[in-house]
């Protein structure tokens, strides 16, 4: 029984029961932002995966609909800078994973895009000039 009991205990602290990967899923929205979605947002699509690590691990892909205040929203509480089109470099298009084909489906010059300032981070939008889609990434591991 002892043994059981441990083995339950290193399965629960490992985190292995919250890995996966999640494609358009109604609840990447709250793996991603950590809240309830708003009724006035329209996500095209979503991807989330997340390590059964047992520290965070996780990578994720939006594409959501041109919505001005929840831009304006996104780049004030993550901090983002505008990265100057002289300034897009190859680093800029590294991302953990590969990408899904719907994310940033034209060349980079049809985006305007903001980073997070700081060595080590990894969030992205990109908006789309012509229509203003609003695509986001970011990875942590």
């Amino acid at each position: 029984m002892k043994k059981a009991f441990y083995i339950l205990l290193l399965f629960i602290l490992s985190g292995c029961f919250m890995g996966g990967t999640w494609e358009d899923n109604d609840d990447n929205w709250e793996r991603i932002f950590y809240e309830e979605k708003p009724e006035n947002i329209t996500v095209n699509n979503s991807w989330f995966w997340q390590s059964s690590h047992w520290t965070y691990e996780y990578c994720f892909f939006i594409e959501i609909k041109n919505d001005p205040q929840f831009i304006s929203k996104l780049i004030g509480e993550n901090n983002l800078v505008k990265v100057e089109n002289n300034e897009i470099d190859n680093d800029l298009l590294y991302f953990f994973s590969d990408k899904p084909e719907w994310f940033i489906p034209r060349g980079i010059k049809a985006y305007d895009v903001w980073k997070v300032k700081g060595e080590y981070e990894n969030k992205k939008l990109f908006l789309d000039r012509q229509d203003g889609t609003i695509f986001l990434t970011d990875f942590s591991v």
